[in-house]
């Protein structure tokens, strides 16, 4: 006598407080149009306590994630849950965009949609699903605010922007004890915590605890991490699978991204991770995306159409170093940002550095900056800019971000330098690299023996001084890509003289 499957039988309603709580509203999201890989099926089925989506660009794991988290708001009535980053700042540009492009969501406000994001999407706090339930949204640079909560289920974006172990396992005590109340019984798990990251060095804590929980499978013990390696080809939107889970190839759409990414990423260790999946340590030259075909373009001032470009202004500050200015244009029409100019000097005042931007604008007829992102090491440099009228933005100096920023631009094909950016080279440093295209190719992470297997390890040579425009480069990238709202500056509108 053949044994009947068991089903999975999801009640028709939930009772809390004495009340009944019905699933009632539908999740407006696409349907599948495609067959999944069986290795995303099995994922999205997994009753494990902690689960990482661990892969390279474009295979679809924050996608993937926010189908779940979709899903199980929709059924479980008063779920509480979260979604953290390192960074609270870039959670509205990330994970909740990816959110808004799935659902197709009109508006923060909009009574056709099931949830409402309070703080809007440009500052978002948390979102307030129909049925009771709650996502709170935050980072763990501002632990308080998520470390103080009790929850059901969990999702760290980019775990591997996190250095400190320490924080992770804070952020698991908010699972202890249940305090968030009780599920359902239909319920396969006590809770749940998601992760995704892309490939990072093997040193890193995350694959400390991959090893672990491998070793306790082995061994037939309970173990706490289950991990999937996603790849393109798992990516539904890339890949052909048939009903039977047999791989049919790539589509069109799969072979050109293939392609984009081989072409976006030179061999070596960023290839490795962002095109093949494998975990490898930072070595040689920082930017690995940066490709003087591509990335450095003869530019004149009729490029910039006023009213269709915004300028802006980027400061390093020395002290014994140069000050160095970059001028960027910002073209409105393809969301491109193009270092037009760079001014930079040694031995001068504050006040002289600040005369030859301004010369240098007068020549080619660039309005006054909407925002100038500034190094804010020296308070006169501030006190000075805002005493002649320049809209001062203290900018975010945190370098693995910012340098991570500013790779995304460079493979995206965002982010371009004038082949003229540097008119006047400074005589006192005669010999060494100056301006972005010359320092490009001199910044470089820490050599071999000074290696200590620490996260940062990550972070370039803290012993290079020719990185200039290196770092005001990061800094507009960096504090553009935050939260560019959050200044109250309007950036469509520049400034004339």
């Amino acid at each position: 006598m053949m044994k009947q499957r068991r089903q999975l039988i999801i009640p028709k309603h939930s009772r809390r407080n004495n009340k009944i709580i019905k699933p009632s509203f539908i999740i407006p999201m696409r349907p599948a149009m495609h067959h999944q890989s069986p290795k995303m099926i099995r994922a999205m089925h997994d009753t494990r306590r902690q689960i990482m989506f661990h892969g390279p660009r474009n295979t679809s794991k924050s996608y993937t994630l926010w189908k779940l988290f979709c899903f199980y708001h929709e059924m479980i009535p008063y779920l509480q849950s979260f979604i953290v980053r390192n960074e609270a700042k870039t959670l509205s540009k990330t994970v909740l965009k990816t959110f808004l492009r799935m659902l197709k969501y009109p508006g923060a406000k909009d009574k056709r949609n099931p949830f409402e994001i309070v703080g809007g999407i440009n500052f978002p706090q948390r979102i307030l699903w129909a049925n009771g339930g709650i996502t709170e949204l935050g980072g763990l640079d501002d632990p308080d605010k998520i470390l103080g909560g009790d929850y059901h289920m969990g999702w760290y974006n980019e775990i591997q922007r996190e250095k400190k172990e320490e924080s992770f396992s804070n952020l698991m005590g908010c699972f202890v004890g249940e305090r968030a109340g009780p599920l359902p019984s239909w319920v396969p798990w006590r809770y749940r915590m998601y992760m995704d990251c892309n490939p990072t060095s093997p040193a890193h804590f995350i694959y400390r605890r991959q090893k672990e929980s491998e070793a306790l499978k082995e061994l037939g013990k309970d173990y706490p991490l289950e991990w999937y390696d996603v790849l393109h080809r798992d990516n539904p939107m890339l890949a052909n699978w048939d009903m039977f889970g047999n791989f049919l190839g790539l589509n069109e759409r799969g072979e050109n991204n293939e392609k984009d990414l081989l072409e976006i990423y030179p061999e070596g260790y960023m290839r490795d991770r962002m095109v093949y999946g494998i975990p490898r340590g930072a070595e040689g030259m920082v930017y690995q995306e940066w490709q003087e075909a591509i990335h450095v373009k003869d530019m004149d001032r009729t490029d910039f159409i006023d009213g269709e470009t915004s300028w802006r202004w980027s400061i390093d500050i020395g002290g014994r170093d140069p000050h160095a200015i970059g001028i960027f244009a910002h073209k409105l029409e393809d969301d491109s940002h193009n270092l037009f100019k760079e001014v930079a000097a040694s031995g001068i005042k504050i006040s002289d550095i600040i005369k030859k931007a301004e010369d240098m604008c007068s020549k080619y007829n660039i309005p006054k900056p909407s925002a100038v992102f500034l190094d804010h090491n020296v308070k006169e440099f501030d006190i000075q800019l805002e005493e002649l009228g320049y809209p001062v933005v203290l900018a975010d100096k945190e370098v693995l971000p910012g340098v991570e920023t500013l790779k995304q631009a460079m493979a995206d094909r965002k982010f371009f330098v004038n082949t003229h950016s540097l008119e006047e080279r400074d005589p006192l440093r005669a010999g060494q690299p100056q301006g972005f295209k010359e320092e490009v190719w001199s910044y470089v992470h820490k050599p071999e023996d000074k290696r200590t297997g620490s996260p940062k390890d990550d972070l370039p040579d803290p012993t290079n001084k020719n990185k200039h425009s290196m770092d005001l480069a990061r800094y507009y990238m960096h504090s553009l890509y935050l939260a560019p709202t959050a200044y109250h500056i309007d950036y469509s509108t520049a400034y004339g003289y």
